[in-house]
């Protein structure tokens, strides 16, 4: 069975030997040894020889200042390999741009906007057909023709057989 502690932060029970807590994420790996500022003299590494709080400003802003004798960082340009300076943005000996004709890839956000784009395009182009097949497919009801060429429509208070008709106050008895 695995022992348990406690998170020194939160105080929640962890398991021992996690590397962190589940409830609020602090660090529980043990805090490694600090190196001792002669032994990082000895390894190469110059320990800040710059006090922020007395120093002039522009020595805190720029930092130690670099060998002049170190080399510069370069770029290769991908046309004819001449090594450039970071500050030029063309190459120096045949032109080309930073970068040179590196050939772009298509842009994946770009697929598939257009790709959604054309989606909702096809559903409204169909909504749009099933619109128009149903206004073409319901017929407007025609108005009853009496059969007799040359006649007019009859109002709805005349009748065909010349008797009384419906609703004109006639008493049928």
């Amino acid at each position: 069975m695995a022992t348990v502690s406690s998170c020194p932060s939160c105080a929640a029970t962890v398991r021992a030997g996690d590397p962190w807590c589940t409830l609020c994420w602090t660090d529980l790996r043990p805090k490694p040894e600090p190196v001792p500022v002669a032994a990082a003299v000895a390894s190469g590494t110059r320990a800040a020889s710059v006090d922020p709080l007395t120093a002039p400003l522009a020595t805190v802003l720029d930092g130690p200042r670099a060998d002049p004798a170190a080399p510069q960082p370069t770029w290769p340009c991908v046309m004819c390999q001449a090594r450039n300076h970071l500050d030029l943005n063309a190459c120096g000996t045949c032109g080309a741009p930073f970068g040179g004709h590196i050939a772009r890839t298509a842009d994946p956000k770009g697929a598939k906007r257009r790709l959604l784009l054309v989606s909702f395009a096809a559903v409204g182009v169909f909504l749009l057909l099933l619109a128009v097949i149903t206004l073409l497919g319901t017929k407007v009801p025609k108005q009853p023709d009496n059969g007799v060429p040359g006649t007019t429509q009859q109002s709805p208070g005349q009748s065909s057989n010349n008797g009384p008709a419906v609703g004109d106050g006639t008493i049928i008895g």
